[in-house]
Parts: structure tokens; sequence; C-alpha cells
């Protein structure tokens, strides 16, 4: 009951801010990621979803020094081993729990990045605009 307004939060930011990401992967994934975490039923489309996102991760020239830890919540995310653990009638799939929080901790830094941008962007541009006014 927590997650989901906050998801419902975390969505609409995401959607909002993308536009202002200046990196094409990242922009593309962080809207991609929306239809992967946010739904409940979207689980098993999520290397479908969000293939069009690796393909242009893997596209660039050139890598920043973030790049990497995004590669390795690629691979926890679509990791094709399973590792499940039974024991007391507990069943445990630490494969599910690691894609489901990689995917999660990927949208939300590609939101925090875009947001960033975000203010930064709105920032210049309300200084851009009292500098006019004040020189007329």
């Amino acid at each position: 009951a927590v997650l989901s307004p906050l998801g419902i939060v975390l969505g609409i930011t995401a959607v909002v801010t993308a536009f202002f990401q200046n990196i094409r992967w990242r922009q593309v994934m962080q809207l991609l990621l929306i239809f992967t975490v946010l739904p409940v039923n979207s689980g098993l489309y999520t290397g479908l979803y969000l293939f069009a996102g690796i393909i242009s991760f893997f596209n660039r020239k050139e890598y920043g020094c973030f790049d990497g830890w995004f590669l390795l919540l690629f691979i926890l995310l679509l990791n094709p081993l399973r590792l499940v653990v039974e024991g007391n009638g507990i069943v445990l799939d630490f494969s599910t729990l690691a894609s489901n929080i990689s995917a999660s901790a990927m949208l939300v830094f590609l939101t925090a990045d875009s947001t960033i941008k975000t203010y930064r962007y709105i920032k210049r541009w309300l200084q851009s605009c009292f500098l006019s006014s004040n020189k007329s």
C-alpha cells in the first residue's frame, strides 16, 4: 500500500523528466522501465520491453563512468540462470528478486539523473528570463 503511491509519483516524475535527458539510451531506457517496473504483470516480457534500450546502450561509441554500473544492472535484470532456495516451506527466488531490484534501481537512478538535468535546465531558463528582463 505504501509503494503504490510512491510508484505513481516515480512514474509521473520519470515521464516528465525523461525529455530533459540528453543521453539518448538513458532517455529510452527510462521510458521503457516505466512499463517494466510499475505494472505488476509485465515481468515475463521484461527482456522484450528493454531490448531497444539495451541496443541503444551498446550502440554508443563512448561510455561514461557510471555506464559500468548500468551494465551490471542489465546483467542482473536479464540473467537467465535461476537461483531458487527452498526450506521450511518457504521458496526464495533470488534471481527474480535481483531482477526486480535491478530494474527498480535503474529506474530510480535514471529518474534522479534526469530530474537533476531538468532542475538545471529550468534554473538556466529562469536566469535567462530574469537577466533579459533586467537589461531592458
